[in-house]
């Protein structure tokens, strides 16, 4: 259950990240979109492809299954991003929306250029996985231990 403070009941509800100081960036990068808008988008966003997705991107994306635009997507956004928060306990670095495109979250500008950067870089590794049949994710225990080693933690803050 969901505890809402005395200054949400005057004020819609905006969730858990509306408390966070988070910059975001829109990435309209043909493979990011690409990516959005293909048949495949549930299955290829399932897992992390690679240690450098993990240490940039986080564990998981928010993945958002096609939503009208406008205060619709902005809601079903939001509930996803409550979730995700719920599930890892910190805040996404990458949203997906289906047949919309991709979002990043960073507490800096820096950081946001280099999740961009490197999810449009994921992006095109998985494009190519399918050339070859498919993609390789790797396990969640993989992308758990990876998440929380202190060289990758460490990295992490200096990219």
């Amino acid at each position: 259950m969901r505890h809402k403070s005395a200054a949400a009941k005057s004020e819609p509800n905006w969730g858990k990240a509306r408390v966070m100081n988070v910059t975001t960036a829109c990435a309209s990068a043909p493979s990011t979109v690409a990516l959005t808008c293909s048949a495949a988008f549930e299955g290829a966003t399932k897992g992390r492809l690679f240690p450098d997705e993990i240490v940039s991107c986080g564990p998981a994306s928010v993945v958002v299954p096609y939503t009208d635009p406008g205060l619709p997507l902005a809601r079903k956004t939001n509930e996803l991003i409550d979730a995700f928060i719920e599930d890892y306990g910190e805040l996404p670095k990458v949203v997906l929306m289906q047949n919309h495109g991709l979002f990043a979250l960073g507490a800096t500008a820096h950081e946001v250029e280099a999740i961009t950067a490197m999810a449009v870089k994921a992006a095109r590794v998985l494009m190519g996985t399918f050339v070859f049949g498919g993609p390789h994710f790797l396990t969640p225990e993989n992308v758990a231990r990876i998440h929380t080693r202190p060289d990758e933690q460490y990295r992490r803050k200096r990219i």
